[in-house]
């Protein structure tokens, strides 16, 4: 039943880019999660008392997502960490984005390639928010490998790029403005739909960029603090 539905989604995505494909995948990965928790449901008798003490069959839940990374996530690897990347540099940009899409594409990655993941029913806000299904993995998946690592490449080629016009063009106070709220923005960022594992490696790259490799420039700027004291 998974393979088929994710077999005939797989037939649309391949035909999808950007963001586009993006949303489309956040959908699949809901609606497939949706499907394996209640199928689980239907067959937890066999998942207790056959999977769990067999070696040589895996339980649902993994199976299941394990038909997903070869039917889908393999395929599309590339083509969605590319375009998630330059949805982030989008919204560096000041342009509006589908968080909620990032969000769910998140946990994707943090769960595909995890040893024992499992679908979790959980109230999202107050009690009287409606239930949530989600992943629940041991790991990060493969956030780490197939996604931090682009993500963290970006943030320093997009900061690198832009803190050289933002030189020419800002007196210093305004430069450190623009520091304080980029910093702010990539913390805020990394609450909103970023995987928490990458807040120090995140802030390093950022810090680096922004603070590190410009402190010189900064202080013999005719704006800067070199010229209080001359």
């Amino acid at each position: 039943v998974i393979h088929g539905y994710c077999t005939e989604a797989m037939s649309q995505l391949s035909q999808l880019s950007g963001e586009e494909l993006l949303a489309a995948l956040a959908q699949l990965w809901e609606k497939n999660t949706i499907l394996v928790f209640w199928m689980q449901r239907v067959f937890q008798y066999l998942d207790r008392f056959f999977t769990k003490s067999s070696s040589e069959y895996p339980d649902l839940f993994r199976a299941a997502l394990q038909c997903f990374t070869d039917t889908v996530y393999t395929k599309v690897k590339d083509k969605c960490v590319a375009a998630m990347v330059d949805v982030v540099n989008r919204e560096r940009d000041g342009y509006e984005i589908n968080q909620d899409v990032l969000r769910l594409l998140v946990e994707m990655l943090c769960t595909v390639g995890d040893s024992g993941p499992k679908v979790v029913k959980q109230k999202e806000g107050d009690r009287n928010s409606a239930d949530r299904l989600f992943w629940q993995s041991q790991s990060r998946g493969l956030y780490k490998e197939h996604f931090e690592v682009l993500l963290l490449a970006a943030t320093r080629d997009y900061y690198k790029s832009k803190v050289a016009g933002w030189m020419a063009a800002y007196s210093c106070p305004v430069f450190l403005q623009e520091i304080q709220r980029r910093l702010e923005d990539e913390e805020s960022r990394l609450s909103r739909y970023l995987d928490s594992s990458s807040e120090k490696e995140l802030k390093a790259v950022v810090q680096h960029e922004l603070i590190l490799q410009t402190a010189k420039e900064l202080v013999e700027m005719a704006t800067g603090a070199h010229s209080m004291f001359v």
